[in-house]
């Protein structure tokens, strides 16, 4: 699947199932003056204005849940900070001796204690993936990119658990972490009705490995073998809410294998690891992580720049992330928002004046590529891609003027970037030929003005 985030549009009420009880502690998130959640009729939970809105305004700005830098790039930007390589200056990095982060100094290697807590499972991953008999030797490298993400979610997830028993421990309640926790994550819809059997076969491959990673590396490490579970999904989603939504009746259930076959076994390990765990202490966790596998499937985003090859290309991918806030942007093939990555945090601002009530929609696809695509071809990609069929005005008005469309990509012959507000470009000018700062828009691949 195509690296994006999935519309809150087809999840559907499902039968509740007992699960292991936890109690914690779900933080609310910031206040958005300029957003409301809203539950639409047939898309589910989606971004409104909430106020008016003008055109370059910041919408929002979420740091993610977890985030990876990909496969092709991880001798290029640091595991830590994120910072993203300047085109033409050299790199001084540390490679992590698991070979799948680099750092740009030592103190970002310290600071990253969630990599301290997988970095042995990818180490002996990197033996499995030299075997030709290895199941995850067949795997691309996007499977391996999300598979990354995802044990960075449990990392993330077990420390929030720690936390809350040394809380617990200590009578009193104090959350260090992000905004957004794992119920949030898993408040996610997963669409789990529209994979195919071998996506779903995949994903149970991945499951195992992800298995494999909980119980013989990340929680003996802490010392939670005993301790974890899984959120109490026989509660309803509106329990663990990011905002406050008017009205909701969905609950979700983990998944069971749809699959013919049983469940497969978990990975062999390699001679370096020796493991006392019986079968079913790794089998316990599969239906679970197939849930938060394909929720990150539907709900992920990737992460792009201009730095490698240049804007005379498209944007180039260089990580994942999870954001829980940002899910809520519907698609619109004629955004009225758009979005950049900086350092791992997604910003998120307004292409043209917004009313209260006005839906907030990004581009799930690339507008520079998809410009001049029909809206046969765009609906099409969409439906195979994301499960939807997209029925916004420029996809059903065979008359619909593309101009405001092309107004937010460069001008400049080539050129692959689009416009962004000046608050949010890379680019300083020592001059401008606006005396209004807001309407001063700059092209995130070259830098050109627009005027």
């Amino acid at each position: 699947m195509t690296v994006g985030v999935l519309p809150s549009f087809s999840y559907t009420t499902q039968t509740e199932q007992p699960l292991q009880k936890q109690t914690t502690s779900i933080p609310p998130l910031p206040t958005l003056s300029a957003l409301q959640v809203t539950q639409h009729a047939y898309k589910g939970r989606c971004y409104t204005a909430q106020t008016h809105i003008k055109a370059g305004d910041i919408i929002l700005q979420e740091n993610p849940y977890a985030v990876i830098v990909d496969s092709e790039s991880w001798t290029k930007i640091c595991s830590n900070c994120m910072k993203e390589p300047v085109a033409g200056q050299p790199q001084n990095s540390i490679i992590c001796e698991c070979q799948f982060v680099t750092y740009c100094s030592e103190t970002c290697q310290q600071k990253d204690s969630l990599h301290q807590l997988e970095c042995k499972f990818w180490t002996d991953m990197k033996i499995l993936m030299q075997k030709s008999d290895s199941t995850i030797s067949s795997w691309d490298g996007y499977t391996f990119d999300f598979t990354r993400l995802l044990t960075r979610v449990l990392c993330q997830y077990i420390f929030e658990q720690k936390e809350q028993e040394r809380n617990h421990n200590n009578n009193h309640n104090n959350n260090n972490f992000k905004s957004s926790n794992f119920h949030h994550v898993w408040s996610m819809v997963s669409n789990q009705d529209s994979f195919s059997q071998n996506q779903k076969d995949l994903f149970l491959s991945i499951s195992s490995c992800l298995s494999v990673f909980l119980v013989s590396y990340a929680l003996p490490a802490q010392q939670m073998s005993s301790q974890f579970s899984w959120p109490n999904e026989s509660q309803n989603r509106s329990e663990y809410p990011l905002f406050p939504l008017s009205q909701t009746n969905t609950t979700s259930t983990v998944i069971k294998p749809t699959t013919t076959t049983p469940p497969p076994p978990p990975p062999p390990l390699p001679p370096t690891t020796q493991s006392t765990f019986p079968l079913d202490q790794y089998e316990a966790h599969i239906p679970y992580l197939l849930e938060l596998i394909m929720k990150e499937e539907c709900n992920s985003f990737g992460l792009y720049t201009f730095e490698y090859t240049g804007s005379k290309t498209h944007r180039q991918p260089f990580g994942l992330a999870l954001h829980p806030q940002a899910i809520f942007f519907n698609h619109s093939c004629s955004p009225n928002a758009g979005y950049v990555s900086r350092h791992g945090q997604l910003i998120f601002y307004a292409l043209q004046d917004l009313n209260p009530n006005d839906e907030i929609c990004i581009s799930y696809l690339p507008l520079e590529k998809d410009n001049n695509a029909s809206s046969i071809q765009r609906k099409e990609y969409l439906k195979k891609t994301f499960f939807f069929d997209c029925d916004c005005e420029r996809c059903n008005n065979p008359h619909f003027d593309d101009t405001k469309l092309s107004n937010n990509l460069c001008f400049v012959k080539d050129c692959k970037g689009w416009f962004v507000p000046k608050s949010i470009s890379t680019v300083n000018p020592s001059c401008t030929s606006f005396k209004d700062e807001s309407k001063r828009w700059y092209c995130e691949g070259c830098g050109f003005e627009r005027i």
